[in-house]
């Protein structure tokens, strides 16, 4: 007798840090054929994200039940939500088991990943980061396996480097450079994540300002979020957001962001030099730990801490001139794509 294809749960929810790479698990699952329930809240990016997937079915478990400013109130509210939470992932998991549930990080993980190890079905987590979030860490030592993208700070007995989940349009994709022939300039694309990040946006513009012949040399994409950047330039493409980011890796010669997992796991899949900016009030400094990671991969990229004009626009010219010796296929954690890896887990 066939057996049924396996039901499995996914959770992840807060930013697009976590939500992302567990949006591609999940629908690389379901083009396997498997059916996928996603257990985040009744309210929050991960919903709004999933309401367009109608394959994958969207189960709030944890709802707001404060939304004031009192500090110890609105903490007992959360405490008190995911007791809730954690009871609807039981009943729910009894009315329907899983054969595996898969979590991705954020508070909201943790009382799906606690049902789990509750009721003995296998977990599997997965920390985007080099340092690992606190529920994922407090369910690593007890899950059957722990996947990260990067190596880690702490390491556990049985975790695996798996690299993260890209986009699943690039599942099959082979990395690539295509600079147009027509335009000799260094092609820089700068983002801040997609919420933009406004030092980074004064910094440019300050660069700009500062160096008026930089654009001789140098021609600009530009993600600046919902900061807006009030600059028109011919060399400088300015937008809210991009959508063909392969399309806009594939064209840059050097990256200038954040140092967030999923842009580190992009830059490192196309070896794109970089000057990663660490967002410096990351918890637990998680956005510098992964610009290291990534620095000790490909020895074209740099971290930069608060760096002045000056720095920028030396280490840019120093970058210009040595553009032409990009480091392409020199990322181990190319061999990977996290969605197939962490999906032979399950299948």
């Amino acid at each position: 007798m066939k057996q049924p294809n396996p039901y499995i749960v996914i959770s992840a929810g807060g930013t697009g840090g976590h939500v992302y790479p567990a949006v591609s698990v999940a629908e690389y699952l379901v083009e396997q054929s498997h059916a996928v329930s996603w257990f985040g809240r009744s309210s929050g990016f991960e919903q709004s994200l999933l309401s367009n997937h109608k394959t994958v079915k969207y189960v709030p478990i944890y709802h707001v039940f404060y939304q004031g400013r009192h500090r110890y109130i609105k903490l007992m509210a959360k405490v008190l939500g995911l007791v809730l939470a954690w009871g609807r992932c039981l009943i729910t998991m009894l009315l329907n088991r899983p054969r595996y549930v898969i979590v991705f990080g954020s508070y909201i993980s943790f009382p799906v990943g606690l049902a789990a190890l509750c009721l003995r079905i296998p977990l599997i987590i997965h920390e985007q980061n080099s340092v690992w979030g606190r529920a994922n860490r407090m369910l690593a030592p007890f899950c059957k396996k722990a996947l990260s993208g990067f190596e880690t700070t702490k390491t556990f007995d049985n975790q695996l480097v798996t690299g993260n989940p890209l986009r699943l349009s690039w599942l099959n994709r082979v990395p690539e450079v295509s600079r147009p022939q027509s335009d000799p300039r260094m092609r820089i694309l700068v983002l801040g994540g997609s919420q933009g990040a406004q030092t980074i946006n004064q910094l440019m513009i300050d660069l700009i300002e500062t160096y008026p012949l930089l654009t001789e040399r140098f021609t600009i994409q530009w993600q600046t979020g919902s900061h807006l950047v009030d600059l028109t330039h011919e060399a400088v493409e300015i937008h809210s957001y991009i959508d063909r980011m392969y399309e806009a890796y594939s064209e840059a010669d050097v990256l200038i962001s954040r140092a967030g997992a999923m842009t580190v796991s992009e830059a490192l899949f196309f070896s794109l030099p970089a000057v990663f900016i660490p967002y410096p009030y990351a918890t637990d400094q998680h956005q510098y730990h992964n610009a290291i990671a990534a620095a000790k991969q490909n020895k074209q990229m740099t971290v930069m801490d608060k760096p002045t004009v000056t720095e920028l626009y030396e280490h840019l010219s120093a970058m210009n001139a040595q553009r032409h010796n990009r480091l392409v296929g020199d990322n181990p954690l190319i061999q990977y794509n996290g969605s197939k890896t962490l999906a032979e887990f399950i299948l």
